[in-house]
This record gives structure tokens, C-alpha cells and sequence, in this order.
């Protein structure tokens, strides 16, 4: 449901250089079940249309991203937890010493994680390069980009509309 959602609001979202929405992605698979992964075919479809890829090379690269988002998301998941370790530590009642030494492990968590996240981002960005021609991987830059822009506008939006905003 939320991924249905997530997809038409990035369907309504068009791309600077398009004077049409792209063509819609399908809701449900051949069988008639419901697409589980939207997103992936969402951006298998635009990789298609925008470099010129087949579907299976489009396909491969949508499946990358896909893997990269969930490692992504997940180291996120642990960073937010770490910052809100830090928050308790720095706002308690300890002396200054005190919190340095109850900081120090928890920093060096929260550093190792920034940097598998820079080393992953520049492996995905690596992996989803290969085999295409210096100007498939500039436009493949530029979309990255784009769509990761609006996913993140499509997910804000979606916040404010339960919200009520």
C-alpha cells in the first residue's frame, strides 16, 4: 500500500525535461497479485527510457539499487539510534570526563558506520557504472540524482498529507 502510494506520487512528479508524466508502471504482476516492488520497476523503467538500456540491463541496475537502498537505509536506521545515544549521554547528569569515556565506544561506532556508508554509496555507484559509455554514466549520474530527489520529495509529501498539512 504505502509503496503504491509512494509510486503515484512519483508518477505525478515529472522530470524537468518531460512535458508528460512517464508512462505508468504496472500495479500488478501478469498473475494478478499486487507488484510487491514498484519502486524497482519504477526505476528499471525510467533507466530504460533515459539511457536506452535493455530491460534486463535496466533491470539488473534497479536490483542494485535496490540492494543499496536497504543497506542504506539500514545503517541510517542504526546512525539515528547512535546520534540519540549521544543526545542522552551529552543531556545527562555526568561530569564532562564522564561522558567523554561513555561517548568515546559509541563515536567510534557512529564513525565506522559514516564510513561504510560513504564506501558503499561509492561501490553502488561503481557497480551500477559497468558496461555503460562515459555518457550512460554522466545521464546515469544526473538520474540517480533526480529520482533519488524525488522519492525523498514523494516521502515528505506522503508525511504531510497524514499529517494533515
Amino acid at each position: 500500500m504505502i509503496q503504491a502510494v509512494l509510486l503515484s506520487a512519483l508518477m505525478a512528479q515529472t522530470p524537468g525535461s518531460r512535458q508528460e508524466p512517464p508512462p505508468p508502471v504496472p500495479q500488478e504482476r501478469e498473475d494478478g497479485q499486487p507488484d510487491p516492488r514498484p519502486l524497482l520497476r519504477f526505476r528499471a523503467k525510467r533507466l530504460q527510457e533515459g539511457l536506452g538500456l535493455d530491460a534486463g540491463r535496466a533491470g539488473t541496475i534497479a536490483e542494485r539499487w535496490a540492494q543499496f537502498d536497504q543497506e542504506h537505509f539500514q545503517r541510517q536506521r542504526q546512525i539515528a539510534a547512535l546520534r540519540l545515544r549521544f543526545n542522552d549521554i551529552l543531556m545527562g547528569p555526568e561530569p564532562e570526563d564522564r561522558k567523554s569515556a561513555l561517548i568515546r565506544p559509541v563515536l567510534d561506532q557512529f564513525m565506522d558506520l559514516r564510513d561504510q556508508q560513504m564506501e558503499s554509496k561509492r561501490r553502488f555507484e561503481s557497480d551500477i557504472r559497468q558496461g555503460l559509455n562515459p555518457a550512460q554514466q554522466a545521464r546515469l549520474i544526473l538520474m540517480v540524482d533526480d529520482l533519488n530527489k524525488q522519492v525523498m520529495d514523494a516521502l515528505r509529501a506522503r508525511r504531510q498529507e497524514r499529517r494533515g498539512f
